[in-house]
């Protein structure tokens, strides 16, 4: 019992110090748009590759008993794109960080494009920034899988971000 309150106090220790650093990044948001420099979409642009076909170890991951590919693992990958996506975008140079917690708002849209996902075929995922509010981002992501010497369209999502502020307690 003892090492269980030990362990808890150290990683209710941890989270006050990163909560703690987090809120201290609040003095370097921007007080209006204004102030934010001015990015181009494309700049947010991400490639990310995912070698199913060529790594049998990380396949293993992705597959269900039946040897199909997890969907919701598919769907975790596309979240975390969107939100290193949103990053990216939001990154100050002089922090070497973005002062923003990003969430995901919700899903909008996931179009399939292709109704199979091979389990043995490479996969990249593309995607950047393609609208921006005052505390939002939309993000536009595309899957494809390498299969018969070209990379094909499997799906493409889109997905909407906010940002809160550093202590995330309001947007």
């Amino acid at each position: 019992m003892l090492g269980l309150c030990l362990l808890f106090l150290c990683r209710h220790s941890d989270h006050q110090q990163a909560m703690a650093e987090r809120v201290s990044l609040a003095s370097m948001l921007a007080r209006s748009q204004s102030q934010l420099p001015a990015k181009r979409m494309k700049d947010s642009f991400l490639e990310v590759h995912l070698p199913l076909g060529s790594e049998p170890a990380l396949r293993e991951k992705y597959l269900t008993n039946h040897n199909t590919v997890r969907f919701g693992r598919i769907l975790e990958d596309l979240d975390s794109l969107a939100v290193l996506i949103s990053y990216s975008h939001t990154y100050n140079p002089a922090l070497k960080r973005s002062p923003l917690s990003i969430v995901t708002a919700l899903v909008d849209k996931i179009d399939m494009r292709q109704h199979v996902i091979y389990p043995d075929c490479d996969i990249k995922f593309t995607g950047q920034v393609t609208w921006v509010g005052r505390s939002s981002i939309e993000a536009k992501m595309h899957m494809s899988q390498y299969r018969d010497g070209a990379y094909a369209p499997v799906l493409d999502a889109t997905f909407v971000m906010v940002a809160r502020d550093p202590g995330n307690k309001r947007y």
